[in-house]
């Protein structure tokens, strides 16, 4: 809010300002630009310079600030009678004093807490609470430390809490989670849990959030159960005998292993097949990095898909395995040119225009847009064209299908030089692209790093049926509704994922997703932090409660490649409603559930895509993904980020 108020005629030629050499501006607030003697200012910074603000930023804010450190808490396994007590620390960091309301334990009973000592705060300083583990029975728990005040930066405050509990003897409880057999099944032995991965897998013990070499995450790991809250909160109903398939194009060929009851079994079995192999030409980037999961047929099973040099083929999903490869379409071949650039065969995704509930295959091409619909002819728009710059790497990538009219039907949206344009669906085609909204253009700054081009991407935030747009810039997360015709004015939804919180670089802006993590119908927005994963829930108005954890953090090794982090993404692999989080590390597939609205250690599973076997190949990793494999399929988090579908 602003400290002062400015006369309606002050406002009117401060707005008429002509914006000057905003192009290599970043994305910000839309402002008009004045020159002064001093360089280029807004007209907001000028009356900020005159009058003072509260504008959240700078030495200006007069305010109640709040940050609380460590995020989480791991007490690893203690014998059940024994206690532990660890401190978290409340900092002080606004300009006027911060108020403690209550600090309160949601979970388990074995967590107490104490304090703080000091519940006002004059600005730099701190108090801490003291939180004690004291387990009554065997078995790994969580719960939360809930720290509320004044503060306008988070009035709540989460602190994730795990520990384990060993019988009185000292008997050893299995380390890093129920891995599986061979190499990779981990020590039984010992509280410290054990090896998760074998001699490569890394450690098990310890507080980290698991490393991407195997690291089931310290004693939270346990097996991969624990107490959950059922998706109760946000009204979905728990289906424990729902399954999932996760699959991948391996140099052999495609192969998938079934997800159910919290666990991930081996690849292989019956659905292994050496369909889409390196043998038969998959092994390029314009043909092997599009091979897709969705269900082409209407049977509501998952089959497979991918873009070849003939057009494209399907391979359908028998309820056990693959059936024979087929040629979907002639369209997408390269003969038609899809395999000449990236800006041609990355775009290529399933969607559904026509609103049937089965994938057909879209893409854009120099001429525009194209869709093959299943039986029912081919759909072409002269929409997002080259001649109209749409072949420009800072457009392209941003070309997604999603329902923005609410009817029903996915429409073709994208960021283009003036903003997001849209091609809605409708009876029988693809209607000409619109300006839905002249935010989001390379005038605000979106185009000047695919730090934020490439963050574009079109949820339901609030869960009105109607996808709407969010991006990432300078500031955080800002998100425009849609009313079903247009993009409403943009808002800033969260202050986190800010390019001073590091989230400039790749490894972490290209991990920006939002998946619905409770099954409300609105999508959270979640990614890949420094420190560790870092999610923050929807109220259909703004991104709220954030909650940080050390899955995936740079410590443990998840920054080091595009095969790492770009595997990161979300399915309910336990059936309580609620999505869980897992991602490829060095020896396989590493998976946290979502516990009492925060996520547990990572467990190696036993789906082993590993890089010994050539899992990190780059025509590899981004095909692993989440399919269903029945009408029973749990459900599955939104599909890949920009930044991944398009690669590095």
């Amino acid at each position: 809010m602003l400290d002062f108020s400015v006369s309606e005629s002050f406002l009117a030629v401060a707005q008429l300002v002509a914006r000057m050499n905003s192009q290599n501006a970043a994305p910000r607030a839309r402002l008009p630009f004045v020159r002064t003697l001093f360089g280029r200012i807004t007209a907001f910074q000028l009356l900020v310079g005159f009058f003072g603000c509260d504008c959240g930023g700078g030495t200006t804010r007069a305010r109640p600030e709040i940050e609380v450190v460590p995020g989480s808490l791991d007490f690893g396994s203690i014998a059940v009678g024994t206690s532990l007590s660890k401190k978290v620390t409340i900092f002080s960091r606004g300009a006027v004093t911060l108020t403690i309301e209550s600090a309160t334990i949601l979970g388990d009973a074995a967590f107490t807490a104490s304090g703080p000592a000091i519940r006002t705060l004059s600005p730099s300083s701190t108090s801490e609470v003291e939180v004690t583990f004291r387990p009554s029975a065997n078995g790994p728990t969580s719960a939360r430390l809930i720290i509320a005040s004044n503060a306008v930066n988070a009035p709540e405050v989460l602190v994730s809490l795990v520990g384990d509990s060993l019988a009185p003897s000292g008997g050893g409880a299995a380390g890093g989670g129920s891995v599986g057999g061979g190499a990779s099944g981990g020590s039984a032995g010992g509280s410290s849990g054990g090896s998760a991965g074998g001699s490569g897998g890394g450690s098990a013990g310890g507080s980290g959030g698991g490393s991407a070499g195997g690291s089931s995450g310290g004693s939270s790991g346990g097996t991969a159960g624990g107490t959950v809250d059922a998706g109760a909160d946000a009204g979905v109903t728990p289906d424990a005998s729902c399954t999932l398939l996760l699959c991948g194009r391996a140099h052999a060929g495609v192969t998938c292993a079934v997800a159910s009851q919290g666990t991930i079994g081996p690849f292989g079995g019956s659905w292994a097949t050496s369909l889409f192999n390196d043998g038969s030409g998959w092994n390029t980037v314009s043909t092997g990095r599009t091979v897709v999961f969705g269900d082409v047929d209407g049977d509501r099973r998952a089959d497979v898909c991918g873009r070849g040099s003939l057009g494209f083929n399907c391979a359908l999903n028998t309820g056990s395995t693959f059936a024979a490869f087929q040629t979907w379409t002639t369209e997408f071949s390269n003969a038609l040119g899809w395999g000449s650039a990236q800006r041609y065969y990355s775009t290529i995704q399933l969607a559904d225009p026509n609103g049937d509930g089965v994938a057909d295959v879209c893409g854009r091409g120099d001429a525009g847009v194209v869709c093959a619909i299943t039986d029912g002819g081919v759909w072409r728009s002269a929409s997002f064209t080259d001649v109209t710059s749409w072949g420009d790497p800072r457009y392209y990538p941003s070309v997604q299908w999603a329902d923005v009219t609410g009817d029903g039907r996915s429409d073709a949206c994208a960021r283009g030089i003036l903003g997001i344009s849209c091609s809605t669906a409708l009876d029988g085609g693809l209607g000409p692209y619109t300006g839905w909204s002249n935010e989001f253009s390379d005038a605000d700054g979106w185009g000047s790093s695919a730090a934020y081009f490439q963050t574009v991407q079109f949820p339901d935030v609030n869960g009105d049926g109607k996808a709407d747009v969010c991006g990432r810039s300078v500031q955080g997360v800002s998100c425009a509704l849609s009313d079903g015709t247009q993009f409403l004015t943009s808002t800033l939804w969260t202050m986190e994922f800010s390019d001073s919180a590091g989230w400039a670089q790749r490894a972490q802006y290209a991990t920006l997703q939002f998946p619905d993590l409770d099954g409300d119908r609105k999508a959270d927005v979640c990614g890949r932090a420094p420190g560790g994963l870092l999610c923050a829930r929807s109220d259909g108005t703004r991104f709220v409660s954030p909650t940080a954890t050390q899955l995936f953090s740079d410590a443990t090794g998840w920054a080091a490649a595009p095969s790492l982090y770009g595997t990161i993404q979300f399915a309910d692999l336990d059936g309580d409603g609620q999505l869980d989080v897992c991602g490829r590390g060095t020896m396989g597939m590493l998976c946290a559930l979502r516990q009492s609205g925060t996520f547990g250690g990572l467990v190696l599973t036993q789906a082993l895509a590993a890089d010994a076997t050539g899992w990190n190949d780059d025509t590899v990793y981004p095909t692993i993904r989440f399919a269903a494999p029945n009408a029973q399929g749990c459900r599955i988090g939104p599909p890949a980020n920009p930044a991944n579908r398009v690669g590095p």
